[in-house]
């Protein structure tokens, strides 16, 4: 669905000869020396060149989408968060060459770089041993031990200061080379400049204290809010029902988002090594490391949208190798992993904790602090875009007033009294209709899974017509079983497979 705004999302215009050249150029050689500039990767904000030279020597090249921002800091910002870690011993792949802007012969932003050794870890982490597993998973640990060990002087992103104007403002890094022109500036993670919020005049960084960074979130989506925020549907089509196919009002939300400044200061942690500012890769995913065929680990890319924030807002096990949610492995079924499998991730996410509390003291202080992922997950629903509802930043902010004794701040050996006060009805309301969202989405996942397509809808080409088919299929059976034709019109209006208004007015 929704095929033509895909497509002029993903349409990259550039020169590729000019490419070719900015590549040899970059290690010293001629564009007559490359043989091949073939499409290695699509990915959620790139598009991936490999570059082959006639010796066998391949490099990589890296274009933004169009659609990908921030404009220019992304791209800043990964190049030298990528050169920043390299000196502290992170296996990273080497810069080349670069432009922060399309006013260049290729036409587009780019970054030539090494090709990393080996394959990625997806390839054959589910068919690793055990102990080759719990090697990896040891060497990760180290490389977010030496991240986290760097000193860093505030929240924000990490960027050469030349590629930076000079009415930016920007923070040195303590202890580095005279020489060295590395600093910390505004933050380049892309809730900072989603649609409007690109042209507002927001504080984006660098943030010196813990309760500036908690509450800069906050303040930027209400700037946003005030200026922009209109009535709309709720972003997944088949929640709509729950809300009774009327448009939300944005008050809620900004109501919400006010609260949530009320108690942010208090839930700053005392500890000080709770609060210094680190810095942590974006995505550390298998897709993302890659390894040689004596499990060493030879480099971690993918950069992009790194920010530096406190650790307590860092917090947390990669996604890829946690397993909070368990599952009977009575009710696994053909669909499901196995019993085995089940009881290695178990094990890796142990595992991961073991080793952090070993290597990775501080990490290790904030994973076991009280409430500490609630606090951090308060931080991530407050820094949400607005989509039509403010379900799960209510939800958090229930959570934290119920449990305020033991996530709240004490001064000086005394807990303030939570300003948040909810009536007992009001959130029996709340989390019902929460649930039940959860349960729609969770449903609109499955859904498509079975069909074979991406959360944007996107599939592959050679399956386009099948999925599309499949669609089709589902939407007549759904009409089959509206009971009245109101029931029929509302599942034509709204049938979450078909084009329809992303910005949720219609």
């Amino acid at each position: 669905y929704n095929e033509p705004r895909r497509l002029a999302e993903l349409y990259l215009k550039f020169n590729p000869e000019a490419l070719k050249a900015v590549a040899a150029s970059s290690i010293g050689r001629s564009q007559e020396d490359v043989i091949s500039i073939s499409k290695l990767a699509e990915g959620g904000f790139n598009r991936t060149f490999t570059v082959a030279m006639q010796d066998g020597l391949e490099l990589i090249a890296r274009l933004p989408y169009p659609i990908t921002i921030p404009k220019r800091y992304a791209t800043a910002s990964e190049v030298a968060t990528i050169r920043f870690v390299s000196t502290h011993g992170i296996p990273v792949p080497k810069i080349y060459d670069y432009s922060t802007t399309s006013r260049n012969p290729v036409g587009a932003e780019y970054i030539i770089m090494e090709k990393v050794a080996g394959k990625s870890l997806r390839t054959c982490w589910s068919s690793m041993a055990r102990d080759d597993r719990f090697d990896v998973l040891d060497q990760l640990v180290r490389i977010e031990a030496a991240l986290f060990a760097i000193k860093l002087p505030a929240s924000g992103s990490i960027y050469h200061r030349k590629d930076l104007d000079l009415e930016t403002s920007t923070l040195p890094i303590p202890g580095l080379p005279e020489d060295a022109d590395f600093c910390v500036g505004p933050n380049a993670l892309s809730t900072w400049w989603l649609d409007e919020r690109a042209d507002l005049s927001l504080d984006r960084g660098p943030y010196l204290t813990a309760q500036d960074t908690m509450a800069s979130v906050a303040k930027r989506e209400m700037t946003w809010m005030t200026h922009y925020a209109k009535p709309r549907f709720p972003s997944e089509n088949l929640c709509r029902e729950l809300f009774d196919y009327q448009k939300i009002q944005p008050t809620p939300h900004i109501e919400a988002l006010s609260g949530y400044l009320r108690i942010s200061d208090h839930l700053i942690p005392k500890p000080p090594n709770l609060n210094r500012f680190i810095l942590r890769h974006p995505d550390l995913s298998p897709n993302n490391i890659f390894m040689n065929d004596s499990m060493e680990i030879t480099g971690v890319i993918d950069w992009q949208h790194s920010s530096i924030l406190p650790i307590f807002l860092h917090v947390g096990i990669p996604n890829d190798f946690q397993h909070y949610d368990d599952v009977d492995p009575i009710v696994l079924n053909e669909e499901q992993e196995t019993a085995t499998e089940l009881s290695m991730r178990r094990e890796v996410h142990a595992f991961y904790i073991y080793r952090t509390r070993e290597l990775n003291a501080d990490h290790s202080a904030a994973l076991s602090a009280s409430y500490g992922l609630l606090r951090k997950r308060l931080f991530l629903s407050a820094a949400d875009a607005w989509r039509g509802d403010n379900l799960n930043l209510k939800t958090d902010l229930i959570h934290v007033s119920q449990f305020w004794k033991q996530i709240a701040s004490a001064e000086g050996g005394c807990f303030p009294e939570c300003p948040l006060k909810y009536p007992e009805e009001e959130i029996k309301e709340h989390l019902e209709l929460a649930g039940k969202v959860k349960e729609a989405i969770d449903d609109v996942k499955r859904v498509r899974e079975h069909i074979g397509m991406s959360e944007s809808g996107c599939v592959l080409p050679e399956h386009y017509d099948e999925i599309k088919a499949r669609c089709q299929q589902l939407k007549v059976q759904s009409l089959q079983m509206a009971g009245t034709s109101l029931e029929k019109n509302e599942i034509l209006e709204h049938f979450p497979f078909d084009d329809h208004d992303e910005s949720g007015n219609t």
